[in-house]
């Protein structure tokens, strides 16, 4: 339950909270894409640990969390957006 918490503290808070499932169902899409991964890569510079050692070490030291965070700040802002926008733009 704690993880499932901090997953949804990370929802921007723009986004109203009956749209968590579509959010939550939008981020597993997006981190399932290659293209989208590498875009995310290529703006950030951040990799995912090479070697399982380098995973241990991240995990061991607390930085096991910083990769999904820094994607999930990066798709809420290049991916998710603004779900307000839509209707602006549609009504403009």
């Amino acid at each position: 339950m704690g993880d499932e918490r901090k997953l949804f503290d990370m929802m921007p808070l723009n986004t109203p909270r009956y749209m968590a499932d579509a959010w939550l169902g939008c981020l597993a899409w997006a981190i399932s894409e290659r293209d989208i991964l590498a875009r995310f890569m290529a703006e950030t510079g951040v990799r995912p640990a090479s070697s399982p050692i380098a995973r241990m070490i991240d995990a061991a030291t607390g930085h096991g969390d910083a990769i999904p965070e820094a994607f999930i700040a990066w798709f809420n802002a290049n991916v998710w957006g603004d779900p307000f926008e839509i209707e602006a733009e549609a009504t403009a």
